[in-house]
């Protein structure tokens, strides 16, 4: 009797010690599960390989031709811009 008395004690504090360990996890172990979540659903959302090339083709089709386009941009002044500068500018953009 004093035995199984004995052995209930300890399995009850080998459960709470348990318990506790699991509730009070450390901000290192936090930041791991948060990171392995993250991997993990960056790993569901990556397109294939095959949808990537698709993509990149349809938009190596979509660039125009750049003919001309230079001296369409040319600006002659900018506003404040003093006399006499003698260098060319021009409008427009990089698109990335």
């Amino acid at each position: 009797m004093k035995v199984t008395s004995v052995l209930q004690l300890s399995l009850s504090l080998i459960l709470c010690y348990l318990s506790t360990q699991k509730c009070y996890a450390g901000e290192a172990d936090v930041v791991r599960e948060f990171l392995k979540a993250r991997r993990a659903n960056h790993l569901q959302s990556t397109p294939s390989i095959n949808s990537g090339l698709a993509a990149a083709e349809k938009q190596r089709s979509a660039f125009v031709s750049q003919v001309g386009s230079k001296e369409d941009d040319k600006i002659s002044t900018l506003p404040g811009q003093p006399s006499g500068v003698s260098f060319d500018q021009y409008s427009g953009y990089v698109n990335c």
